[in-house]
């Protein structure tokens, strides 16, 4: 009689895994990072292949050194999509972003390499950076050609708000192998540099 009840609360606590994100609208990232869901949050639902440019770290594992070092931002759209900002405690050399759409339980690491310095005085105040590689890894089953819009707007914000002027490469990273992803295919229309901020 009891197991009943206690299957019924698991099963509707794994529906709503997802949910408990939504709850940090207005709390800050560094309370994120020590509530005890997020890190097995990260560890289930990102890929466990190396990040690029991270030695041996996996993804998920380097989630969890960027979002909780540094923080940057937490950011919920819609009541359904969430975004986080961070970068490595110490050594803010690259950025990332976690990005789930709550309802389609979709989940994607973005993190940065290869950054530039922006040594052009006419931009550097706002851009500090002047280009950098963008990995983009999730176990979703996503096409570079038909990227979630809250997913590109959520990257372009991010981008602009890092000070970020350009993008060398794009790169999707999915369980089937890596993909490349066109400056058209994240930004709609036209260079990123042409794209209105807001």
């Amino acid at each position: 009689m009891i197991l009943a009840p206690l299957l019924t609360f698991e099963a509707g606590a794994q529906q709503n895994d997802f949910i408990w994100l939504l709850g940090y609208r207005d709390k800050g990232e560094n309370a994120l990072a020590q509530d005890n869901r997020f890190r097995p949050f990260l560890r289930d639902h990102l890929p466990k292949t190396p990040l690029r440019g991270w030695a041996d770290e996996t993804v998920n594992g380097a989630a969890s050194t960027f979002l909780g070092g540094v923080p940057g931002y937490i950011e919920v759209r819609d009541n359904r999509y969430f975004a986080a900002s961070g970068c490595p405690a110490h050594a803010c050399v690259a950025r990332a972003l976690l990005w789930v759409d709550t309802q389609s339980r979709i989940v994607v690491f973005i993190a940065t390499e290869d950054e530039k310095p922006n040594e052009d005085r006419a931009t550097r105040d706002q851009y500090h950076i002047a280009s950098a590689k963008l990995d983009v890894a999730t176990e979703a089953a996503i096409d570079p050609a038909h990227l979630p819009d809250e997913l590109r707007g959520a990257i372009i914000r991010w981008m602009h708000l890092e000070g970020v002027l350009n993008l060398n490469t794009v790169t999707l990273w999915r369980p089937s192998g890596p993909r490349a992803i066109t400056t058209d295919q994240l930004c709609w229309t036209g260079s990123c540099a042409s794209t209105v901020w807001n």
